[in-house]
């Protein structure tokens, strides 16, 4: 059974394994809609399986950057939830790392960006999620609907005491890929945005290894479902 993936960037895709023929992949560009349409398409394709794949905003003050969240469930912006798949999920942790690296719990699942520490700080009071994007609950509502399992691995790249610097909002083109030029643009602009953007590339950085390390231990594992 092929598995399908979907990630918000294009660096996130890179994370995958290489070659590995039971996986179809697709990026959403950070749009939660056209995570929607990924996930339908890959369905569509013969995919019997979703995961979610990507980097996240920390929202628990417990975990930091480069942390991997292994979600059980899914928190949509209604409030309700999506679980995903116990035994795929548990066979998975069973493989992967026990020092703190990898944890488990919900992820919540956002409409829009949530990229300072008081929004961050609002939607864990409502959720109890140990992180957010943009991405999962899409792609959760469309694996409930089709009854497939489904997956959701997630690396911290920003803390929940961290905010996303405001020149790299909405940054990201349709394929994924970033919009150096209009960063840079803005920078000029915001000069003291400088120290933000170098930390927050930094640990993108650290979260994206930690997405591969997830990948490579999991092996055989990350297409069970």
């Amino acid at each position: 059974m092929k598995i399908g993936v979907v990630t918000g960037l294009h660096r996130e895709t890179q994370c995958l394994p290489v070659g590995d023929d039971g996986l179809m992949v697709r990026c959403a560009g950070a749009k939660p809609a056209q995570a929607e349409v990924c996930a339908t398409e890959l369905l569509a394709d013969g995919c019997g399986a979703l995961i979610s794949f990507g980097i996240a905003g920390g929202l628990s003050p417990d975990i930091g950057e480069g942390v991997v969240v292994i979600a059980d469930k899914v928190v949509l912006p209604d409030g309700t939830t999506v679980s995903t798949a116990d035994n795929w999920r548990e066979r998975l942790l069973g493989v992967l790392p026990k020092n703190g690296g990898v944890v488990t719990g919900a992820i919540a699942g956002s409409e829009i960006l949530i990229g300072t520490p008081d929004g961050k700080a609002q939607l864990h009071e409502i959720t109890k999620a140990l992180a957010v994007d943009m991405e999962s609950q899409r792609i959760a509502v469309v694996a409930a609907k089709a009854q497939v399992p489904l997956m959701v691995i997630r690396a911290i790249s920003d803390s929940s005491t961290r905010g996303i610097p405001d020149i790299a909002i909405g940054a990201i083109n349709e394929d994924g890929t970033p919009r150096y030029g209009r960063v840079i643009g803005r920078l000029l602009k915001q000069p003291t945005e400088l120290p933000k953007l170098l930390r927050l590339s930094r640990d993108t950085e650290n979260a994206l290894a930690s997405l591969r390390s997830v990948a490579l231990a999991a092996g055989p594992l990350f297409r069970f479902a």
